[in-house]
């Protein structure tokens, strides 16, 4: 009881020192920081029929993100982030499945601009064209002095335990020295250049050890008149694993994707092709994780981060927006081959815009899969439902 009136009383102490020596008015101290952030409700639905039996599961999932930036002088800055996700909440039937839960500082970096200059060391977003939502740590910087051009390079010795950058194949998840994928440190450069019409993007990315991936993509756009643009843009990208990987069940791939564009009175059109081909016997990669920036219509049937074989797809994807109502409906379809196997996916989606913080999406996708000699046919369908708040 003596060492917490102690205890208390040094807190007293302390509080009034600070107040009277070192204290500012709120206003004063909340005037150089932004507060910025999003909360979301998602709720996926599947089913699956591979010919043999049939699965259904429903799962719902929640995500909190506060953001503040604080600038510091006229040169620093700090940025902090916390996330709450609240995943694999499955209805009654999956009880076998464990729900994960985080409340996290998913970032936090110190930033320093120069110039043209920016450097920010700490947790942050990787922001390559490999990967989606990653966060890693160390040290990223971005030079903006030539106009129109962006060069850009990091080195993260940290990167965030997302399952989505480890290969579905067990035998190539960890490498000679036992490290998990996202354990091994990731480097890269790039140069975005947006030059009216003419648009470019150049990347390197490599996993210590692993990977080195490569990606051009050149775009170009036009507005023929204030309701009419037209759009053309290429991709192409390399990866080349390491000798370690190779030996125990990776190789390097090849991916080539085009895609032609317009929007008009309201329709928006794309219409393309990507294609994406390794060793048929065994696993590779051209993006780190997710779909990266790759050209990626549909939902579920393209994958850039894990496959075999030689995969090519046309598609299609339209979409309208009813003037002063704020909903958007469209459809993507997707045809083509996949490691030796015929499959299809078709997407319908419908969007409802209520303002500028709180918009609804829905979409229902289906893939059918043409079974190859002695595999029978298999279907998968995904229906999501999500509303978000930003602010």
């Amino acid at each position: 009881m003596k060492l917490f009136k102690l205890s208390l009383a040094a807190a007293i102490a302390a509080g009034a020192f600070a107040t009277s020596a070192s204290a500012v008015a709120l206003e004063d101290a909340i005037k150089d920081v932004d507060v910025s952030g999003f909360a979301w409700m998602r709720i996926d639905s599947t089913k699956t029929d591979d010919g043999l039996k049939t699965e259904n599961d429903h799962r719902w999932r929640f995500k909190s993100v506060v953001n503040t930036n604080v600038k510091i002088d006229d040169n620093f800055f700090f940025v902090a982030g916390i996330r709450y996700a609240h995943d694999n909440d499955w209805a009654e039937g999956r009880t076998a499945d464990a729900v994960t839960t985080k409340f996290d500082l998913y970032q936090g970096y110190l930033g320093y601009k120069i110039g043209g200059t920016t450097f920010q060391l700490g947790r942050q977003k990787l922001g390559t064209f490999f990967t989606d939502d990653m966060f890693g740590d160390g040290l990223k910087v971005v030079n903006q002095d030539i106009e129109g051009l962006t060069l850009a390079a990091l080195y993260m010795d940290t990167l965030e335990s997302d399952g989505d950058i480890d290969l579905n194949a067990a035998a190539a998840t960890l490498a000679a020295d036992g490290k998990r994928l996202d354990q091994h440190d990731l480097w890269g450069v790039a140069a975005i250049g947006s030059y009216d019409p003419v648009s470019f993007q150049l990347w390197y990315a490599g996993l210590e050890d692993v990977v080195d991936l490569f990606a051009v993509e050149a775009g170009l756009s036009f507005d023929v008149t204030e309701d009419i643009n037209l759009g053309l843009t290429a991709q192409y990208a390399y990866s080349n694993f390491s000798d370690e990987y190779v030996a125990i069940g990776a190789d390097d791939a090849d991916f080539f994707g085009v895609e032609a564009s317009t929007s008009l009175f309201g329709f928006d059109l794309t219409a393309g092709y990507v294609q994406y081909d390794t060793d048929s016997q065994v696993h590779s990669r051209v993006s780190f994780e997710d779909q990266g920036s790759f050209i990626s219509p549909g939902e579920d049937l393209l994958n850039y981060r894990d496959f075999r074989g030689d995969n090519h797809a046309w598609f299609i994807t339209a979409a309208y927006a009813i003037a002063d109502t704020g909903l958007t409906i469209g459809d993507d379809f997707v045809s083509g081959e996949f490691n030796d196997e015929d499959a299809w996916e078709n997407v319908v989606r419908v969007n409802y815009k209520y303002n500028k913080k709180l918009s609804f999406t829905t979409f229902w996708s289906h893939v059918k899969y043409d079974g190859k000699a002695g595999v029978k046919d298999s279907e998968e369908d995904h229906i999501r439902f999500q509303a978000r708040y930003a602010f």
